[in-house]
């Protein structure tokens, strides 16, 4: 009896092209660099105020019926300085919205 030796061959992936894996990489990369840097500067963005009332000050009762009234929205970005209401501008509807459904007769 004659023993047959058979011989075991083992085919090796032919490896990506380094330039295509680097290149690939390096486009990961600068999507997340990219991404990164656009939401620092979103997050990092001053929060620009507006006189909700147009310039006008109002008593401290209409101002702390104001304040109940925001409160109760759960509104609570505004300052007063000087009897006047500031807002964030891109809050500024909501704000608008509880001023006229408290001060119906200041709706301009």
């Amino acid at each position: 009896m004659s023993k047959q030796l058979t011989k075991i061959t083992f085919q090796i992936p032919i490896p990506a092209k380094s330039w295509f894996r680097h290149s690939i990489l390096s486009l990961a990369a600068l999507t997340a660099a990219v991404a990164l840097v656009s939401a620092a500067f979103t997050w990092n963005r001053p929060v620009e105020y507006i006189d909700l009332l147009d310039g006008k000050p109002y008593s401290t009762t209409k101002l702390h019926e104001l304040e109940l009234a925001f409160g109760a929205s759960r509104l609570n970005s505004y300052h007063v300085v000087n009897n006047r209401v500031h807002v964030p501008y891109d809050e500024q509807f909501e704000y608008r919205e509880v001023l006229n459904k408290l001060l119906p007769s200041c709706e301009e």
